[in-house]
């Protein structure tokens, strides 16, 4: 009895075994085990030195890193043709011992007339130029002028339109000149519903037209 149970035993794992899949020659190895990165070549990727550094900054500053050449002897010309006038804001732009490093211009008129309630116009002098600000009837305008170089300058003149651009708070309108780049700013006091702003392309483009030379080194 006890040998006919070992022998049906040793004939069952016989054919349990005939079940098993042979093994294919053909297959691919299985992928090698990932390694762990040390801290050491975590370093190694990282690594920067004080060159790397001062030439990543110097990439990064580079846009705004130069300055304009300003034609200062078109500008006295232009300035020496000028028959003055009363002009508040020259008081204000004069009574600075070092003029801006850009040729001051600021509105000689425009469509509408200044506002006579007391607020008058206002000057400032910055370390890339100025700005002056004029109180008109429905906005203030804001003159900004600036030396600074934002981006590469294509070669041969420079273009000298005016370019107009509607804002949320009003409109602006673009301009280079002498080599400088200036910004006229019309900031809205209310706006209309019917047309979104205060101010019409044609009266911005009218003030950005007015502007005159006021001064200069």
């Amino acid at each position: 009895m006890v040998l006919k149970h070992l022998c049906f035993a040793i004939g069952a794992l016989i054919a349990l075994s005939a079940c098993q899949p042979a093994a294919d020659d053909n297959a691919p190895p299985p992928p090698p085990p990932l390694e762990p990165v040390g801290e050491a070549a975590l370093d190694q990727q990282t690594e920067t030195t004080p060159e790397i550094l001062a030439a990543q900054s110097s990439s990064d500053n580079a846009a705004t890193e130069q300055t304009a050449n300003i034609d200062w002897a078109a500008a006295a010309a232009d300035f020496a043709e000028q028959t003055g006038g009363d002009d508040p804001v020259v008081s204000i732009a004069s009574t600075d011992s070092t003029p801006p490093p850009v040729p001051i211009l600021l509105p000689s008129g425009g469509p509408v007339s200044v506002a006579t309630d007391g607020s008058g116009p206002r000057f400032k002098q910055t370390a890339d130029g100025y700005y002056a600000v004029y109180p008109y009837e429905n906005y203030d305008v804001i003159v900004n002028g600036t030396n600074e170089i934002i981006g590469a300058r294509p070669e041969g003149p420079r273009d000298e339109s005016l370019k107009f651009t509607a804002t949320a708070a009003g409109a602006q309108v673009s301009l280079s000149r002498y080599g400088a780049d200036y910004l006229v700013e019309f900031e809205c006091y209310e706006i209309n519903p019917a047309t979104g702003t205060c101010i019409e392309e044609a009266d911005a483009i009218a003030v950005a037209e007015s502007l005159v030379i006021r001064g200069t080194r």
